[in-house]
């Protein structure tokens, strides 16, 4: 939905500024909530090693 909104934004409303805002905090979430998981999934495995 949101890239949706942001192509709606710029093509539509030819608000390039703004859809471009909207891209880059979509793109810092998904770099944020990678490395969250990816921390997640190693402290999972230390686990598993230690039993």
């Amino acid at each position: 939905m949101p890239v949706l909104r942001m192509l709606g934004v710029a093509f539509q409303g030819s608000q390039w500024g703004y859809a471009a805002t909207l891209s880059t905090a979509m793109s810092l979430i998904t770099v944020v909530l990678t490395i969250v998981v990816v921390f997640i999934k190693r402290g999972d495995k230390a686990d598993v090693k230690s039993l």
